[in-house]
């Protein structure tokens, strides 16, 4: 079995990230209560969120880095929607993404992003069609917004997707479930165990 492998996992930014590791921005994991999954609580998540809170660095202060990992994916929506704004802020963002400490960047297309995008800075990877990529001896199933529902979800040990699978982590602030039926469906071929 290949070594564990820690994933930091950021999503929705809209030209915001910076604001993730300002100094006086709160922890991620403290802005959610509880993690709901088919309407029950997931005891993993929660102890993912707990070992996360309570890892060694200072609750409450930043050091303008994301916590530490060997994979960074943020899984879409990082551009600005304004259209002459766009390409300072994906220069920005590619110059944030080069300042976190993770050797491996991987960064999902979601429905506000552009089709292609290259990140010289970062050296990350754009994933803008359903893939699959090995890291460490893990295979990562890779999800960007698809229009389309009758895309392959390639085979892997981890699945990673803009648009989560209905029923699973996709609950709104509004109370809907928003995710995706044909994710949920062919998640299942994912591996697992």
């Amino acid at each position: 079995a290949p070594p564990p492998l820690r994933i930091v996992a950021i999503s929705d930014t809209h030209g915001l990230e910076d604001r993730l590791t300002a100094p006086d921005a709160p922890e991620p994991w403290f802005l959610t209560e509880d993690v709901v999954v088919n309407d029950d609580y997931d005891d993993d998540a929660a102890a993912a969120a707990a070992a996360a809170s309570n890892s060694d660095t200072d609750r409450g202060k930043k050091t303008g880095t994301l916590p530490p990992g060997d994979v960074l994916i943020h899984l879409g929506d990082f551009a600005v929607d304004a259209p002459g704004r766009r390409p300072r802020a994906l220069a920005a963002f590619d110059s944030w993404l080069s300042d976190q400490p993770h050797p491996t960047k991987i960064v999902l297309r979601g429905n506000h992003d552009p089709y292609d995008v290259d990140f010289p800075a970062s050296g990350a990877t754009y994933v803008n069609e359903p893939t699959g990529l090995n890291v460490e001896g893990w295979d990562l199933s890779l999800i960007p917004y698809v229009s389309r529902s009758g895309h392959d979800v390639p085979n892997g040990d981890v699945l990673a997707s803009h648009v989560p699978p209905k029923a699973i982590l996709d609950r709104c602030l509004t109370g809907q479930k928003a995710g995706s039926h044909y994710l949920r469906a062919k998640a299942g071929g994912v591996r697992s165990g």
